[in-house]
């Protein structure tokens, strides 16, 4: 029941997302951002996004005490810090790109214009953790080879080098989770924070569609703390070898300042 629930949330809100998108697709700068703009309705659209992100909240508590439990301490562990948790929404869209035509020296072959250009840019959440509801594919998540290795020099984690990176496969009516670096700082660099970056889809179409068929909307959901209240490592990542590297510090002044809040 749970399931369907979630996945009626989903598929409504990305519709609504589309159908709004669409109303102000063929207006000319500035009017496209406006939203006065005719066919818009900006009240309508805001209730549908505060009823989404009000349902995000709801499930994002709901996790805490699995991630508790995942990282042996008691289910409520999270309950003080989350008290009046830090929350953003981004609402994006990755419109489809066009067609082109290569030589190849097996011949000719039909690519995107911009195949090697990012939608976002490699980078890693600074959340505790983000809850991703999108419409189709286009997620790459790199995996740290030199990390799974047991490679641990400072100087190579993290590189381009030692990345290698994965499509997401698309799942409809699904959530994805993306561990932040709140979440490392607290488990004193056990859990990393996956770097990842998205790529635009590419227009099955020579002619634009109205409908955006094959663009893709992306709603990354960035649950925290409470911004002022201070968060200690995890006492069970910590020993004599490995003391905790980070000190007490509140959201607002450890990964909060990264995104200027």
């Amino acid at each position: 029941m749970e399931q369907d629930i979630c996945h009626s949330i989903i598929r409504n809100f990305l519709v609504a997302l589309e159908n709004e998108v669409t109303s102000m697709d063929d207006m000319p700068w500035p009017e496209s951002n406006m939203f006065e703009a005719n066919n818009f309705n900006a009240l309508q659209f805001r209730k549908v996004v505060s009823e989404y992100m009000t349902e995000m909240e709801r499930l994002a508590r709901r996790m805490l005490p699995l991630y508790a439990v995942a990282l042996g301490v008691p289910e409520n562990y999270f309950e003080p810090a989350f008290k009046s948790p830090t929350m953003r929404m981004r609402l994006s869209m990755y419109p489809a790109l066009p067609l082109a035509k290569r030589v190849e020296e097996e011949g000719i072959k039909e690519v995107a214009i911009f195949e090697r250009q990012f939608g976002i840019a490699p980078h890693v959440d600074t959340t505790f953790f983000t809850i991703l509801a999108t419409s189709g594919p286009g997620l790459v998540v790199g995996f740290d080879k030199a990390r799974l290795e047991k490679k641990l020099n400072e100087d190579i984690i993290g590189s381009n080098e030692f990345i290698e990176w994965v499509k997401i496969p698309f799942v409809e009516g699904t959530l994805l989770v993306n561990t932040g670096q709140l979440l490392r700082q607290l488990t004193n660099d056990t859990w990393i924070a996956a770097r990842h970056y998205a790529v635009n889809p590419v227009r099955t179409s020579a002619v634009k569609s109205e409908n955006h068929p094959n663009s893709r909307f992306s709603i990354p959901f960035f649950f925290n703390a409470t911004a002022s209240y201070p968060l200690k490592v995890i006492s069970t990542f910590c020993s004599n070898d490995n003391p905790p590297k980070y000190p007490p510090l509140a959201y607002n002044k450890s990964q909060g300042v990264t995104q200027g809040e």
